[in-house]
């Protein structure tokens, strides 16, 4: 409406009844400019209805126009107020959008303004500047894994029905470029074909969000780990790379991890290596028969040694138990003492030797070796058993034997002797009778009994068929006797005799 405001003013001549336009000269339209009449002679004219004038009426009350204003102005001002609440709840809204979860499995870092505000923020609701301003980015810890099966691994070719290397046909080229084909170059100079599985996660997210992408994380971890595969497979032989556990304890899969987890680390990548594992690994297929008879061969004598070492340890527990280990010890420090021809330390062990079997747990000065897992000192005695034990006994019982016999006979023959001294004659008749019941009770003899005042004798010298072949009899089994009595005795005997040669065992 601009400055200048437009108002209507009726003439007072307008007001008046019959004041009209009637005649033409009844009234007229006075124009004004702020109130002051236009200047210029007034030609002659009827009184005006109404005068347009601007400004305010002289009654104070204000234009016909200002309601249409005012309503204008209201709506202006309700618009204002709806959007300046509409702008704060904008407001409000951005501000809260900054709260956001990290789940489990994963690690915030806080961004404001493009730098780090805070790291390794936990699982949970977490509170950031809003974007552009600010960021939180969430990074996923979990498990990762990666296959490495054709680096290193037997060309292929496209539609093979069965992959696997027993049903490929067997080629002597090793080149590279034959699809794909790869393998890996060990300290002896051969080659082999491996197969490896390599599981990681992200453990520093701050290095990890600062210096890797998401794009380019395996990339970054397969390069790492096919570094740490050759250097592993060039510090060990053909030989130990086939015998190696096919899991990630054995030493290749160890120090390919330790190589890789090191070339990351220097890139401060943030990303660490949980597994490394070592899943096949085969010679060229064109002499793969060949190691394959060799590891038969290999498989065969360490079965062949497995059971040579059972068959120790059950014939050592059999014949000594738990002192068999220990026995042995003593009996090689034995021999060498004797080699040295050190009697000392001879005299010492072989009385440790008797400590032992006798179950005295003596501790001699030869410094023998106990058996394994037996403590030193006074409890180092292992209990002897088995057919130690029964020799032992059979030897104290013998001993026993022997001496009771030799006593009794000494004990006899002291009697004698008294007896002997205290009247000869009798003595000696005494035993001259034993002898001849003695010599008289034999199966061989035949005594005949004659009638007193007889005096003719015939005797027949051809004895009786079934006396003689019971006399025959009789002296055959008690030969037979006397040979196993004296067979066995000359076993015992030898058999509680002590070997003192020196029996050498090639190195």
């Amino acid at each position: 409406m601009g400055a200048w405001r437009d108002g209507i003013r009726r003439s007072p001549d307008a007001e008046r009844p019959g004041g009209g336009d009637g005649g033409g000269s009844g009234g007229g339209f006075e124009t004004t400019q702020g109130g002051v009449p236009a200047a210029g002679p007034l030609s002659p004219r009827r009184a005006g209805s109404v005068t347009l004038r601007q400004g305010p009426r002289d009654d104070g009350t204000g234009s016909p126009l200002d309601p249409a204003n005012q309503s204008l102005a209201d709506a202006l001002r309700i618009m204002l107020r709806l959007v300046q609440a509409a702008m704060i709840g904008l407001a409000a809204l951005y501000v809260l959008s900054g709260f956001q979860t990290v789940r489990e499995g994963y690690q915030g870092i806080r961004l404001l303004f493009g730098r780090v505000n805070a790291r390794d923020l936990d699982p949970g609701f977490r509170w950031s500047a809003p974007y552009p301003l600010g960021e939180l980015v969430k990074v996923d810890r979990g498990s990762r894994a990666i296959s490495i099966d054709r680096d290193f691994w037997v060309y292929v070719p496209e539609g093979t029905p069965d992959p696997s290397p027993d049903k490929l046909s067997p080629t002597s080229s090793l080149k590279p470029d034959q699809g794909g084909s790869g393998s890996v170059l060990l300290r002896d100079g051969n080659v082999a074909h491996t197969r490896w599985r390599v599981g990681y996660h992200r453990d520093n997210v701050s290095a990890f969000a600062r210096n890797v992408t998401p794009e380019s994380e395996e990339a970054i971890v397969r390069a790492a780990a096919k570094r740490g595969i050759v250097q592993a497979s060039a510090s060990v032989t053909i030989e130990q790379l086939l015998t190696q556990a096919s899991d990630e304890g054995g030493t290749v899969s160890a120090r390919a991890r330790a190589v890789a987890q090191a070339a990351l680390d220097r890139m401060e990548s943030g990303l660490v290596i949980d597994q490394f594992t070592l899943q096949e690994k085969i010679p060229p297929l064109w002499v793969r028969a060949d190691f394959r008879k060799a590891d038969t061969a290999l498989a065969d004598a360490k079965k062949a040694q497995e059971e040579a070492a059972g068959f120790r340890n059950e014939r050592l527990n059999q014949v000594a138990g738990d002192a068999a280990e220990r026995l042995v010890g003593l009996i090689d420090a034995y021999e060498v003492a004797m080699a040295r021809g050190d009697e000392g330390a001879k005299d010492a062990t072989l009385a440790e030797i008797d400590g032992v079997l006798s179950g005295e747990g003596a501790e001699g000065a030869s410094g023998a070796v106990a058996a394994p897992g037996t403590p030193t000192g006074a409890g180092r005695s292992a209990l002897v058993s088995g057919e130690v034990t029964q020799v032992l006994s059979e030897a104290r019982r013998y001993r026993s034997e022997i001496v009771r016999r030799r006593q009794g006979d000494l004990t006899r023959f002291a009697a004698k002797l008294e007896q002997f001294r205290a009247n000869p004659l009798v003595m000696v008749q005494s035993e001259w009778g034993d002898a001849v019941r003695t010599f008289m009770g034999r199966d061989s003899v035949q005594v005949m009994l004659l009638p007193a005042g007889a005096d003719t004798v015939q005797l027949l010298l051809n004895a009786d068929p079934d006396v003689a072949r019971e006399m025959d009899k009789a002296r055959k089994q008690r030969q037979t006797d006397d040979a196993n009595r004296r067979r066995e005795e000359e076993f015992k005997r030898d058999q509680y005799k002590t070997e003192t040669g020196i029996n050498e065992i090639p190195s």
